[in-house]
């Protein structure tokens, strides 16, 4: 059945002009990610069902879920339920549906009630999101998928306001109708949907997600991948959620495929909690490729200590020398302090002086000077040509004896406690787990910008001091501070190994 739809569809693709085919090629879904999202569904245990597709497009969501309920269970009867208000998808729509009604009929002797309805599916929804006094009871369904739509809606638009408690601002289409399918989902009901990858981080949709999951347990995830660490295919991922009570150590299928989702390009993982899949209090989903990250993820979550808990802190270089040229020197001269650069962070030690320009600054006000101390300088922005998230830098004040006070280009940051001095077995044992392959593949797990942020740095877990100590006094002793040589420390101290 969803081979005839699919087969109808590129008819009808194959019909539009050349410039719609373009156009409207990228709207379906493909046969093989159609058929992986119906296998997701449970197989039904009542003897009637009630099946929603809205955005139905030609139904090839809809074929493959009704494939999927007349294969197995004891369900004698479907009522398929079909939005669709765009009127070049009707005819097929119908047509398809006509023919699924049909064979459901004759090969399965399921009866398959269909309900199209030629309509704006979140305008015709939202009564039933926002319920008053005089709201009829929303309809309830037992299977929902869906390949949702992408178009970015004012804040002012009819959809938007419909769901306006959980967004701000411009919103894409397609987490309105995340929000008015789940609100739709009958007790014990699945939802089965793609979703684009950015949707497991953002912090615009961290009430979607929080929304989502507090009224449902996550089941599974599956991520269409590049085949590289780390990169998934912009388009999107697929979510699998029951509408039950959500519990932490409810356990989450994982699967990957660097295809549209064929069985023979699909890798299944290892299931893990969903308090390791959904992270913090935003609910952040993390997307797992391979089982290195699992393990990654499972250890640094085993740690007992923070940055914020261990008294460290990250904090921003003080000086953009662009503000203050006239009082950037490339010598010393009386009155002025090191100024650290970027530049000078090269094989994960400050070396300075530097054969640079403006090394030296004069501050014109007291807040763009620091103490002279032990420090971990980071790149803020690293380097294209460099594989690591986190650059770093370990910074000893013996460094530059003469000084006492010093100060940071803006384009580093630094880290260092509120109050005393790290010691350089703690400081080069910090440098390590942080220039670390460990760290690194925790850091691209739980945040997907080029950047970490502040927030995600004081919850970074760490290992206890005294190991961190250990590590430091590794590297110390072998004198090389390359994070292969940190991965090498990472292993013969803390006992893991992230390679391959």
């Amino acid at each position: 059945m969803l081979n005839m739809a699919v087969r109808n569809t590129k008819k009808l693709i194959r019909a539009t002009s050349q410039a719609d085919n373009i156009r409207l090629g990228r709207f379906f879904t493909k046969k093989d990610t159609a058929s992986l999202m119906a296998g997701m569904c449970s197989l039904p245990d009542k003897p009637m069902v009630r099946v929603l597709d809205p955005g139905a497009g030609t139904g090839i969501l809809s074929a493959a879920i009704l494939e999927r309920l007349c294969q197995g269970g004891v369900c004698r009867e479907i009522n398929l339920f079909c939005y669709e208000n765009n009127a070049a998808y009707l005819p097929m729509l119908r047509y398809n549906t006509e023919r699924l009604r049909k064979r459901c009929r004759k090969l399965y002797g399921v009866k398959v009630v269909v309900n199209i309805i030629e309509d704006n599916f979140i305008l015709a929804v939202k009564d039933s999101y926002t319920l008053t006094l005089f709201s009829t009871e929303p309809e309830k369904f037992d299977y929902i998928i869906m390949n949702p739509p992408s178009e970015l809606m004012a804040p002012n638009s009819p959809e938007a306001l419909s769901v306006k408690d959980l967004f701000a601002g411009t919103v894409d289409l397609t987490y309105l109708f995340v929000a008015m399918a789940s609100n739709a989902l009958a007790p014990g009901g699945e939802l089965v949907m793609t979703l684009p990858t950015s949707f497991s981080t953002a912090p615009n949709l961290s009430a979607l997600r929080c929304f989502l999951l507090s009224e449902n347990t996550l089941c599974r995830l599956h991520v269409f991948s590049t085949g590289k660490p780390i990169k998934p295919i912009k388009k999107q991922m697929i979510m699998h959620l029951r509408h039950t009570p959500p519990s932490p150590t409810q356990m989450v299928e994982m699967s990957v495929s660097s295809d549209d989702g064929t069985p023979a390009k699909t890798k299944t993982l290892p299931s893990l909690a969903t308090s390791v899949v959904v992270h913090g209090q935003d609910k952040c989903i993390l997307l797992f490729h391979d089982p290195i990250e699992m393990k990654v993820m499972q250890y640094m979550q085993s740690l007992p200590h923070t940055l914020a808990s261990s008294g460290l802190k990250m904090k921003t270089g003080l000086t953009l020398p662009s503000r203050y040229r006239d009082f950037l020197y490339d010598t010393q001269v009386d009155g002025s302090i090191p100024l650290i650069h970027p530049c000078t962070l090269q094989g994960g030690r400050i070396h300075f002086p530097a054969d640079i320009k403006g090394q030296y600054l004069i501050p014109p006000i007291p807040s763009l000077t620091q103490p002279n101390r032990n420090m971990l300088l980071i790149r803020r922005i690293p380097p294209k040509t460099d594989e690591h998230r986190l650059v770093c830098g370990v910074y000893l004040s013996s460094q530059i004896t003469t000084a006492k006070l010093i100060s940071t280009h803006n384009k580093l940051n630094y880290i260092a406690p509120a109050r005393g001095e790290m010691d350089p077995p703690f400081l080069y044992g910090l440098y390590a787990f942080l220039s670390s392959s460990l760290c690194d593949i925790y850091i691209r797990l739980i945040s997907k910008s080029e950047q970490i942020n502040a927030k995600e740095m004081a919850e970074l877990p760490l290992p206890s001091a005294d190991v961190l100590r250990k590590l430091g006094n590794r590297l110390i002793t072998i004198r090389l501070y390359d994070p292969i040589f940190c991965d090498k420390a990472i292993a013969d101290v803390l006992h893991i190994s992230v390679k391959a």
